[in-house]
Parts: C-alpha cells; structure tokens; sequence
C-alpha cells in the first residue's frame, strides 16, 4: 500500500499503529496475519512491512477514530486526523463502503 510521506514515516518509525481506509472490495481482502508492505509514494525505494494485527470496522472514520487513542492513529487530533482524512476520501466513498482501521506492527 502506498502512503503520503508523512503517514509513511510514522508507521516506518513505529509511531502510527492504526492506518484507515475505506472498506472497498481490495480491504476486504484482508486479514490478521496477513503482511503489509507500505511504500512512500515520494520514494517507493522506501518500504515499511508490517502484519496485521486486526481490522477495526466503522461506519465512519469519526465513530473509528472515537474507538482508541488518536495517537495510534498517526495524529495529535481527531479534528486533525479527519481533515487529512477527507483529503483523501469523500463523504460519499466513506458512506458507501464504510471504514476500516488496519492495525499493524513492524516486522
């Protein structure tokens, strides 16, 4: 999976546990165990892999980001952490497929 520099270098360093997505056919794929090699869409040179340790389903990315600390999310806020999160994804796409919090550990 690829992921914006920033968000790559938090789960490469350890400090984002819990990366979010939408709950599209590709995520539903997944599962425990299953391993997950990130990439920095700057620098696909630099890799990050990690195994999943569970999948937190949601509605939303607020009622996800309302179920654990926001710093396993990456971020400092929830109002923060949902900007940057609609950066990416739409009101619709999010109320479509609903969410999916990829818990992951370094490997």
């Amino acid at each position: 999976m690829r992921l914006a520099t920033e968000y790559f270098q938090k789960i490469a360093n350890g400090t984002k546990a819990i990366e979010c997505r939408l709950w599209d056919e590709k995520r539903q794929q997944l599962k425990a165990g299953d391993e997950i090699e990130f990439s920095d869409t700057n620098d696909e040179q630099k890799k990050a892999k990690t195994r999943i340790v569970a999948l937190h389903r949601a509605a939303s990315f607020a009622e996800l980001l309302d179920q654990f600390p926001i710093n396993k999310f990456g971020s400092e806020s929830k109002e923060q952490m949902l900007a940057a999160l609609k950066k990416f994804y739409s009101d619709e796409e999010e109320k479509k497929f609903g969410v999916v919090g990829i818990e992951v550990k370094l490997i």
